[in-house]
């Protein structure tokens, strides 16, 4: 094989081997960010009402039994609610008795939708109005908390507590 052949041969190797690793980028973006490039799932948009949704954001997550079934397409304001728009697969069962909660991703931020099933009628996805559950802020619980410790050991309560436990010690000698 003459010179000129082997390099047109090593090039011609290297262009494949390159295009073979631009496929399986192309591949693995297209898993992990979880787009169905074939439409493959069946997509059906539901409503939920909400008082307040914590955080929660367009294009966050919803989960049902573990597993990403879709996502929060939009969040609309009403007169004294929040009308959470999300898009998710049509395969996904809710019942009466269903609930459906915002959840914390984890302490750094973050949030998604979780979607528990019940145990009730079947409802159809598409036309029931869903409500939502408030969710839980345990930064504001936990201040709560606080201020009612404040409240109990910053007065005269406690000074009187103590005296009367002394008292009563002291009457048992």
């Amino acid at each position: 094989m003459s010179s000129k052949r082997k390099d047109s041969f090593s090039e011609a190797i290297v262009g494949v081997f390159m295009l073979a690793v631009l496929a399986l980028l192309v591949y693995f973006t297209i898993v992990v960010s979880g787009v169905d490039v074939f439409g493959g799932r069946s997509m059906v948009e539901a409503r939920v009402t909400f008082t307040d949704v914590g955080g929660l954001k367009e294009q966050d997550n919803v989960m049902y039994r573990g597993t990403k079934v879709g996502k929060v397409e939009k969040i609309v304001l009403g007169e004294n609610d929040l009308i959470v728009v999300m898009e998710i697969d049509k395969d996904v069962i809710l019942r009466d008795g269903y609930r459906i909660s915002v959840c914390n991703l984890s302490m750094l931020g973050g949030n998604y939708l979780l979607l528990e099933e019940g145990k009730g009628e079947k409802l159809d996805l598409a036309s029931t109005a869903f409500k939502g559950e408030t969710p839980t802020d345990w930064m504001r619980d936990i201040s709560s908390i606080a201020k009612n410790v404040n409240a109990i050991t910053g007065g005269e309560e406690l000074k009187t507590i103590v005296t009367n436990l002394a008292a009563a010690s002291e009457s048992v000698k």
